[in-house]
Parts: C-alpha cells; sequence; structure tokens
C-alpha cells in the first residue's frame, strides 16, 4: 500500500511527518509509560484493569487536541467527530457500569457481614 501511495501521491509532506513525530512520541513514549505504570497499579483488580485499558481510547482525544494547538490542524469531519463521540459515550457507560457493579459488591458485603 505505501509503494502504490508513493506512486499516486508522492511523499508525505514535511507537516505530515512531523505530525507522526509528535504521535509517535506522544503515544509511543510517555502514554505508554503512563500505562504501564496505572496497569501495575491495578494488576489485582480485573474491573480497575479493564478501566485503565479503555481509557486508551481517549488518546486520539488529546492528539487532536495537540495537533489542533501546536500546528493549527482545523477540527475533524462531522463523521470523525460522530466516531469520537461514541467511542467516549462508551468510555463512560463503561465507567458507569463498573461503579454500579462496586456498589453491588459493597453492599452484597455488608449484608453478609451482617448476617454472620
Amino acid at each position: 500500500m505505501a509503494v502504490f501511495a508513493l506512486f499516486t501521491v508522492g511523499l508525505p509532506s514535511a507537516s505530515q511527518v512531523f505530525q507522526s513525530l509528535i504521535v509517535a512520541i506522544s503515544s509511543g513514549v510517555i502514554a505508554t509509560v503512563l500505562f504501564f505504570i496505572a496497569t501495575d497499579r491495578v494488576r489485582d483488580d480485573q474491573g480497575k484493569l479493564a478501566a485503565v485499558e479503555a481509557t486508551q481510547s481517549t488518546e486520539v482525544l488529546f492528539v487532536i487536541i495537540g495537533e489542533m494547538l501546536l500546528l493549527s490542524v482545523p477540527l475533524p469531519e462531522p463523521i470523525a467527530l460522530t466516531g469520537l463521540g461514541i467511542i467516549v459515550i462508551g468510555m463512560l457507560l463503561h465507567s458507569y457500569h463498573t461503579m454500579l457493579q462496586s456498589k453491588k459488591s459493597q453492599i452484597s458485603q455488608t449484608i453478609k457481614k451482617v448476617v454472620e
């Protein structure tokens, strides 16, 4: 595919190469280190581990915001914003579901203690 793009469109512009560099540094270095720290802290709780892994999808939002601020890139097209909205809604639903499960677990533990 890259060869096809090279012959039909040509090499990427300096701006595209610079944007790729920013993405590589922010997601490849900073985000990876933070992700490993977070997963290490919650490795014994599967619910929290799933929440940490779900937050990886916010990386896209930060890259878009960074590009807009640092490189004056225009706001993405409406279809892309719709996709981002779906991702954010999914993350919020996951957080809400995890919170409900945690509360149910706490209530059942309290009931067990009272019964004993």
